[in-house]
């Protein structure tokens, strides 16, 4: 067995804890912030269409790729958008910081579920793969390779 099946197997295994963990994350996220429910999604929630698939890409390479609903994606972007009225909202938020006026404006809901918890731990996969492939690891996927 040619040691480059070995390596390969390592990133495919690697991939996938990533993407379980990543995936759990994103379901948790989801459920926390109630971003979906039955009245606006007509019944099926985001975090049951959430899905991940690893392909092999170059020799030795590996991706990982998230499918799930656009909407998911609109949602988080709906939260950085600024409303078409923000100026003027900026100047009457000043102006009722400096007279201590209390105001009916509501925070906005947060509604971020995919960049935070992908970027945030795009250095745990980062890690694994830079020193996660110990000796014990490599003769661990070596006999599992030779052994069916």
């Amino acid at each position: 067995m040619p040691n480059h099946s070995v390596d390969s197997l390592f990133i495919q295994e690697a991939l996938k804890k990533y993407g379980l963990r990543l995936h759990s994350y994103f379901v948790d996220d989801l459920k926390i912030k109630d971003l979906i429910s039955d009245k606006e999604g007509g019944g099926d929630h985001l975090y049951e269409n959430i899905e991940f698939v690893i392909k092999r890409a170059g020799d030795l390479g590996g991706e990982i790729q998230f499918i799930f609903p656009s909407y998911g994606r609109f949602i988080e972007i709906q939260y950085f958008k600024t409303s078409k009225n923000s100026s003027k909202l900026k100047s009457r938020q000043v102006n009722n910081k400096l007279w201590a006026k209390r105001t009916g404006f509501k925070s906005k809901r947060d509604t971020r579920w995919y960049t935070a918890n992908f970027m945030g731990n795009l250095n745990e996969l980062i890690g694994e793969l830079m020193y996660g492939f110990t000796d014990e690891v490599k003769a661990d996927l070596h006999n599992r390779l030779i052994a069916p």
